[in-house]
């Protein structure tokens, strides 16, 4: 364990975070329909005599219990009965104590036992409450008795269900009746797992760390404290500058985290077991300790979160289909055999050919060819790749080709053929194959062929599904991209996840990463945000998917112009990514954070984020347009505007040697807005090819600077804020604000103030982890002070007295905050905040 976290110290009782697991409501903010709350409204003398609390072991129900009797101040007395203390097999064992006053056989009469606790109870000042656990155990008639008292009103009674066996009859009619209440105790959420964490470690974790632990404890509280601790004794965790990361060697699963997943673990394979046992003994995950395992099994348990090594980012995708596999058989035995008349044709008699047909050195040298096939791909071979795998899919499945009349492939189409064209796809768009790329987005668009709605809970069809985003995207097909997006949203998420039974994550990771990234490409960022929303709620167990989705949601927060909060969450990122990478994606993200860094005037730390970069990195990832155009107008302030502009202009080389146009648009845009007017008509060309909803923004753009019109350049920064790029509009003093009139400057800062608060991704996810934001959030903590005072109805004079300034200085603070909150003087703030507290605000007047 590293020295920055033997100091750590767990904390003694999870009652803050276990009763949190109960206590959080729907939309997960800590609020008055709480479990917590309504328990503690049903002691204070609510409707119901009680509750029936369900949930799992370890989920937090008898702390919720405890926190609502201390919130509420209860003072009667609460009998705590457990079958497993008292049994069940002695008649009213478990409440036998408060039966000392009545004879043996006198106990054995239920109508005198009754009437003796209604006697006992009702000549009481306050109503005793019972707390009933594993009601399996306990006997029938104590049970019997309890539920009759609460039906007389005479006691209160919380019944504790672990969910392992039926209820008894009496306290089932009890609930239909609405004498208990039904309370369920709801998992964790990520955002309340990212909490947990920080108050245990006092530090901001980034987001892999959150999403790891929250899908190995499956949102129980109970195992995520245990899991901590694991985490933490291996030396898996580190600080990195107030940063808590996953270390980048790879670490054990220790025996309380196979422990904690084992519902999980019941459900694998014989095979998977053994991997899961041979891994834990050696206390090691290299990856030659599972060569001997089928790569599928070892990849289901990777997707499922029960292994994990941190250089997984820059593996290439195993090729575990068995069709690929026995070309490449093939492929080996000719390479074996160089005589052509010995060599077997290849996709040819295949199928005729047993596994038991193969020697040990046949299987060895499949082995090598399959581990050699993506090191060709990464050493520049990919072309050769590609005409191994085509010629393969031809032989196997057919020419490739759509059915003019059905509009169905006429190749033959299965699981193993929807891998094998998704190979190809990404193959072909790595070489710039064109054509192939062109037939082959025939083949796997799902909207045109019928086919792919029968394999909709297949991987390999999501696979190809992010694949032919991908290459609709690339090649400037926006409208067909978008078209795409909507329809496999709807697929996603509102058709519901894949059947039961199966992990949704081993389908929609490759689409929804792919939605994510095309969204964010087409400018459709408000899809993007729900997008990423949906994921950050743990729709989907994938830490890697999880972590991606927070680190574009932060992206989102940067780019709507919310710097501060940007910086909050993608510094642990940036830290995580240092350490595990992928470099590219680091790249990325420190591009962002200079921008962020330099607009919060935090020059220091800008720097140090601009010392690195690799251009040609940082145009290949999802973001890496937006990072370098943060890092370019970075750039531009820290060092100089020249150094800017030509980081842009390189930019915008490689993005057209690519063919990426909406890159390129992005590029140039950035130029026009540093005063660039060549680079303006470039603009203006290619926005009138291109459509899209930036290219239109940036085309009203160019045609405002080259016709020096304020009011068509005040349209476009208008339209690029309401597709939440405010960072581009925001900055005055940049060139293109020259041509801007006062008017127009305020009234784009108001849109950018209106667009923060009203549509802007929230800073962690939907469920309100930060609190809901209000109208005072956008001003600083002086004038939200000025604020108070004016809307409290105090006079200028007055407010500059309190505060010790100026009245000019009040009154700048007061034009400030009407432009923040779009108000127009003191009796629309009155009401503003009036209506924010919900009651009348005193005036002073």
């Amino acid at each position: 364990m590293s020295n920055e976290l033997r100091g750590f110290e767990l904390p003694a009782s999870l009652g803050k975070v276990l009763a949190m697991a109960g206590a959080v409501g729907q939309n997960g903010s800590l609020d008055d329909d709480s479990l917590a709350g309504g328990l503690g409204r049903i002691l204070q003398g609510g409707h119901s005599q009680g509750a029936v609390v369900r949930g799992a072991r370890g989920s937090g129900k008898r702390h919720a219990v405890n926190k609502a009797i201390i919130d509420s101040g209860f003072v009667g007395e609460v009998y705590r009965l457990s079958g497993t203390r008292y049994g069940c097999g002695i008649e009213y064992g478990a409440i036998h104590f408060l039966l000392i006053d009545l004879e043996e056989d006198q106990i054995t009469s239920p109508v005198i036992v009754f009437g003796a606790l209604q006697e006992r109870f009702e000549s009481g000042h306050e109503m005793p409450l019972f707390i009933l656990e594993n009601l399996s155990c306990l006997d029938p008639w104590s049970t019997t008795v309890l539920a009759q008292l609460a039906q007389a009103g005479v006691v209160r009674l919380f019944v504790l269900d672990d969910l392992q066996a039926d209820l008894p009859e009496d306290i089932l009619g009890l609930v239909r009746s609405g004498i208990l209440a039904d309370k369920r105790v709801r998992p964790l959420s990520v955002s309340e797992v990212d909490e947990f964490i920080m108050e245990s470690t006092n530090l901001r974790p980034s987001s892999l760390v959150t999403s790891t632990l929250w899908a190995y404890s499956e949102g129980n509280a109970e195992w995520l404290d245990a899991i901590l601790h694991e985490f933490m004794e291996a030396g898996v965790l580190q600080n990195r500058h107030g940063a808590l990361v996953l270390s980048a060697e790879p670490w054990p699963v220790g025996k309380r985290m196979l422990a904690s997943a084992r519902k999980r673990i019941e459900r694998l394979s014989p095979v998977q077991h053994a991997v899961l046992e041979l891994v834990a003994g050696r206390k090691s995950l290299e990856p030659e300790l599972l060569d001997g395992f089928p790569a599928c099994e070892v990849d289901d348990l990777h997707t499922d979160g029960l292994l994990e090594y941190f250089n997984s980012p820059n593996r290439v995708v195993r090729m575990s289909s068995r069709i690929l596999e026995e070309c490449v058989r093939t492929m080996a035995t000719n390479e074996r055999s160089r005589d052509p008349e010995q060599q077997v044709p290849l996709g040819l008699n295949i199928t005729s050919r047993s596994d038991s047909e193969h020697d040990e050195s046949d299987i060895s040298k499949l082995d090598s060819v399959l581990c050699s096939l993506p090191g060709m791909i990464r050493a520049g071979g990919s072309q050769q790749a590609l005409g191994l795998v085509s010629h393969a899919r031809n032989q196997i499945y057919g020419v490739l080709s759509i059915n003019s009349e059905t509009h169905l492939p006429t190749c033959q189409v299965t699981d193993q053929a929807l891998e094998l064209l998704n190979l190809e796809l990404r193959l072909a768009l790595r070489t710039g194959d064109d054509d192939l790329v062109e037939s082959l987005v025939a083949v796997l668009n799902p909207i045109r062929n019928g086919f792919c709605l029968h394999h909709m809970e297949s991987p390999q069809l999501h696979e190809a599904s992010a694949s032919l985003l991908e290459a609709l995207a690339r090649a400037n097909r926006c409208v067909d991209a978008s078209v795409l997006v909507d329809w496999l949203t709807e697929v996603c998420l509102l058709r519901g996840l894949p059947a039961a039974g199966r992990d949704p994550s081993q389908c929609l990771a490759h689409t929804l990463r792919a939605l994510l990234t095309t969204c964010l490409t087409l400018g459709n960022w408000e899809a993007c945000a729900n997008l990423a929303g949906f994921i950050l709620q743990g729709n989907v167990r994938d830490p890697g998917l999880i972590s991606f989705a927070a680190s574009t949601n932060a992206v989102l927060l940067a780019a709507a112009g919310d710097f501060e909060s940007a910086c909050e969450l993608l510094f642990p990122v940036e830290q995580q990514l240092l350490l595990t990478g992928p470099p590219e994606e680091y790249e990325a993200v420190a591009g962002i954070l200079a921008y962020c860094h330099t607009e919060l005037h935090q020059t220091g730390q800008a720097a140090m984020a601009l010392t690195s970069g690799s251009l040609q990195v940082g145009t290949s990832t999802p973001y890496g347009w937006v990072a370098e155009y943060f890092r370019a107008l970075s750039m531009a302030k820290i060092h100089s505007q020249e150094a800017g502009r030509s980081r842009l202009r390189a930019l915008e080389g490689i993005s057209e040697s690519k063919g990426e146009v909406l890159f390129q648009i992005h590029s140039l845009a950035a130029l026009v807005r540093m005063g660039d007017r060549e680079a303006a008509t470039r603009l203006r060309d290619l926005c009138e090819m291109t459509g899209g909803a930036f290219p239109r923004a940036y085309g009203l753009l160019a045609d405002g600077v080259l016709k020096e019109s304020g009011s068509l350049i005040s349209e476009s920064l208008l339209l690029l804020i309401e597709l939440g790029f405010a960072a581009f509009a925001h900055g005055d003093g940049t060139a293109i604000y020259d041509y801007l009139s006062p008017a127009q400057r305020r009234q784009i800062a108001r849109s950018i103030n209106l667009r923060r608060l009203s549509s802007s991704p929230s800073r962690e996810n939907p469920v309100g982890y930060f609190g809901e934001e209000t109208p005072f959030d956008l001003l600083t903590k002086r004038e939200r002070f000025v604020a108070s005072a004016a809307a409290s109805g105090l006079s200028n004079l007055e407010i500059a007295e309190k505060a010790s300034v100026s009245v000019r200085t009040v009154e700048g603070h007061l034009y400030q905050i009407y432009s923040k909150l779009t108000i127009r003087g003191r009796t629309e703030l009155h009401k503003m905040a009036e209506s924010l507290l919900g009651r009348s605000v005193e005036s002073n007047a």
